[in-house]
């Protein structure tokens, strides 16, 4: 990966009261996408995961940020879950040794996040804590519904009811994501910019080393 990158752009934005319009439109009970994947996943995470507090570590590419993960929290299980199979199947030298605690593995978002608050909801399984890590922040307008805010996932995001984590190197994405959450999910959010001492990612090492200004978004989870 090259060092140098440049900043996130965008030549329109959406503005705050359609932003809520979109994200206003989602629910759990309305969320009709048919999966087969699902209820396999379910199977997967109960037999893995079942009776540890989890770290879910969402998109996580190559999967050195859940392995990094796993180490700082040798109590939790840390579950890291990409939809590329050549990304999470790369022979990575990290990956001569992983953790007890770590389950690495191929799925769509689309169907895991639906999988884990089920497991939640019926107390089979306890999400402490998501990391949404630099994601793809689709700038270009025509891309919003693609952002994790403006998108069906989003319900299921804030329904794990954990603390939720995100980084990226758009500040923009973060501040909407934060809006959303404070509407919609009435949850409390703390913007920050973020000098990483230790890079999780491989695109939080490229950003930072380009300098290019991090930011971190925490949004805490229900009482």
């Amino acid at each position: 990966m090259k060092a140098f990158s440049k900043p996130v752009t965008a030549s329109s934005y959406i503005s705050e009261e359609d932003l809520l319009k979109i994200a206003g439109k989602f629910s759990i009970d309305t969320y009709k996408r048919p999966s087969l994947e699902k209820e396999g996943l379910k199977d997967i995470f109960k037999e893995k995961l079942g009776g540890k507090s989890v770290i879910f570590d969402t998109g996580c590419g190559i999967g050195e940020s859940s392995y990094k993960l796993a180490q700082l929290h040798p109590d939790k299980m840390v579950l890291g879950i990409d939809k590329s199979v050549s990304r999470i199947e790369r022979n990575n030298a990290f990956k001569k040794g992983l953790p007890s605690n770590l389950v690495l593995m191929q799925a769509d978002l689309q169907d895991a996040w639906p999988a884990l608050y089920e497991l939640q909801t019926q107390t089979e399984l306890n999400v402490c804590k998501q990391y949404i890590l630099y994601p793809n922040p689709w700038p270009k307008l025509k891309g919003v519904k693609r952002r994790w805010y403006a998108n069906p996932m989003l319900s299921f995001i804030l329904g794990l009811r954990c603390e939720i984590e995100i980084r990226s190197n758009w500040q923009k994405y973060l501040e909407d994501f934060s809006l959303v959450a404070k509407h919609i999910g009435t949850r409390e959010c703390s913007l920050s910019e973020y000098v990483p001492e230790e890079y999780l990612t491989p695109f939080e090492k490229k950003y930072h080393l380009s300098s290019q200004t991090l930011h971190k978004l925490i949004i805490d989870g229900e009482k």
